[in-house]
């Protein structure tokens, strides 16, 4: 099965990079989208955020629901986890969103560098 893998061997011409010359490449071509990318690291924090409050909420709600008042502490658990899901999945889209533009903008910038070189 050797002759799968024959003729993959390193060119001779090949470049070799650093990883520090690679990385300052890539940040070159994402510098434009820094605010972007800074609203994506908030999105990541409060998604996370938003998503750990789910069981915070719920072990909060069940303690207090043998109470007299447990049927409206159901109804503000209720609306509580709803309120919680429904943050950490706009987080999540907004985060999601940002990333493919700034993404396919880097692409796109990419090709016409590859293109124009």
């Amino acid at each position: 099965m050797g002759f799968l893998m024959a003729g993959l061997e390193a060119e001779t011409y090949d470049r070799s990079y650093s990883d520090r010359d690679l990385l300052r490449r890539i940040l070159q071509h994402f510098r434009p989208a820094a605010p972007a990318m800074v609203v994506v690291a908030a999105m990541i924090v409060a998604n996370s955020v938003s998503s750990l409050l789910t069981p915070v909420l719920i072990s909060w709600g069940i303690d207090r629901l043998l109470t007299p008042e447990g049927g409206r502490i159901a109804l503000t658990l209720a609306a509580l986890v709803l309120v919680s899901g429904a943050s950490a999945w706009l987080f999540n889209f907004v985060r999601q969103w940002l990333t493919a533009r700034v993404v396919g903008s880097v692409v796109v910038d990419l090709r016409e560098e590859a293109f124009t070189a």
